[in-house]
């Protein structure tokens, strides 16, 4: 009974090991015939890559593609070396399930003929023990067989992702020859167009080539030019400098005199009107002695004699007179005054107008300094080509305010000379006016 339990179960499980056995010979037909199929392909895809890297692509580009399509051959003959060692382990398993069938039917014949016979002896019980004993190896030998068909099949995946993975590095080696064409063409057409663009260059510098030295000819002559005009210009601003600095000198000078003259008259004015309130004062004082007289006095007589008033009538007049006089030349110290206020005004404006103008022409012999250096530390080419933009020397751009200055300093002008013509008149009226009076006196 027992016996018959345990070759019931080596029977299913043979049964399980024979399906297992069919579907993994299935699945590896499957994947054989996959595997050649992509080995085919690799191998046409690998020799269509040889040829266009041959005839397309640069000498490093097409090396490093050899370098990959030969470690794709590598591993595609991997592949074989596997598929034929997976097709070996298939013929042994073949072989081993054909020994088991065969051990099945001889262990199912005797199991029928101990039927037959039903015999119970020891040496039966003994052929059963190394029956169950065989039996025992040949479930062992199936684990095995499972656990070898277990590894198969997760080979065949590891295989089957690796050739998923060499399927996407032949796309990635496809797009990077696609992007390589491209790049060579338009390398190429780049290349065409420099050329081009030499040979256009070459030409134009063998016709322009002589009428660029005459240019830098030219040029270097109008620099030396230039350099000449700068050192008169130079020269002659240094002779104006020295002369505005000595006339600057001078003006001071004047004005410091025009100052002295201006500190004496004032003290001299005021002695006028010290000596004037003095006069004025004691021809105040005659007047009013002369009023009181003539109240006291009594007519005169034959017999009397007359009142010694003449001399007092003398006095007055020449009081006046002197007082006149004064007046008049107070008169005219104060139009020397004034005529003294506005030189000294002049000369402070014509000082400042000096001052300004000393600056401005030191800043431009400073830029024309600098530009001059500039121009000379530039090459002969880049001198040719700038030339043109440098200009002869720096000029002050005029404004409205320099404009409306001028404009205000003529009318300043005008009104000046009308001003001191008629004080140069009043002065010549004022000085025969002090000439009669002293005459007079």
């Amino acid at each position: 009974m027992r016996l018959s339990e345990e070759y019931g179960k080596l029977s299913s499980q043979n049964e399980l090991l024979a399906e297992e056995y069919s579907t993994y010979k299935d699945n590896s037909l499957v994947m054989e015939k996959q595997l050649r199929r992509d080995i085919e392909f690799k191998s046409d895809e690998i020799k269509k890559l040889r040829e266009e890297l041959s005839s397309s692509i640069s000498k490093s580009e097409a090396d490093r593609l050899r370098d990959s399509i030969k470690i794709a051959e590598k591993e595609a003959k991997n592949f074989a070396e596997e598929r034929n060692k997976l097709e070996k382990d298939n013929d042994d398993l073949r072989v081993k399930i054909e020994d088991l069938r065969i051990s099945k039917n001889s262990f199912q014949r005797r199991l029928e003929l101990l039927h037959s016979k039903n015999l119970e002896t020891d040496s039966e019980m003994n052929e059963l023990e190394r029956l169950r004993d065989q039996i025992s190896e040949v479930s062992t030998e199936n684990r095995s067989l499972k656990s070898s068909l277990k590894k198969s099949t997760d080979e065949l995946e590891e295989h089957k992702e690796r050739l998923e993975r060499l399927i996407q590095e032949k796309k990635l080696l496809a797009k990077s020859m696609n992007e390589l064409e491209s790049n060579q063409k338009s390398a190429m057409i780049k290349n065409e167009k420099l050329q081009d663009d030499l040979k256009m260059a070459r030409n134009l510098q063998k016709s322009s080539k002589s009428v660029l030295q005459e240019k830098i000819q030219d040029k270097n002559e109008e620099i030396k030019k230039l350099i000449n005009d700068y050192n008169n210009m130079k020269n002659e601003l240094l002779d104006r400098f020295s002369k505005e600095r000595a006339n600057k000198k001078q003006i001071e000078q004047n004005l410091e005199e025009a100052t002295d003259k201006l500190q004496m008259l004032k003290v001299r004015e005021g002695m006028l009107l010290q000596e004037e309130e003095k006069l004025q004062e004691q021809l105040n004082k005659s007047k009013r002695i002369k009023s009181a007289r003539v109240e006291k006095d009594y007519p005169p007589t034959p017999r009397t004699p007359t009142h010694d008033s003449n001399q007092n009538n003398i006095d007055i007049p020449l009081m006046e007179a002197r007082v006149n006089l004064l007046e008049s030349q107070r008169d005219l110290y104060r139009l020397k005054l004034q005529d003294l206020k506005n030189l000294a005004a002049d000369l402070k404006f014509a000082n400042e107008y000096l001052e300004r103008e000393l600056r401005s022409k030191n800043v431009t012999i400073d830029k024309n300094v600098s530009l001059l250096k500039a121009t000379l530390e530039q090459r002969p080419d880049e001198l040719g080509r700038n030339a043109t933009k440098l200009p002869l020397f720096s000029r002050k751009s005029r404004t409205f305010a320099g404009g409306a200055l001028a404009v205000l300093a003529i009318i300043r002008l005008k009104h000046r000379l009308e001003a001191r013509k008629r004080r140069k008149i009043q002065e010549r009226f004022i000085k025969d006016r002090i000439l009669q009076q002293q005459r007079d006196l």
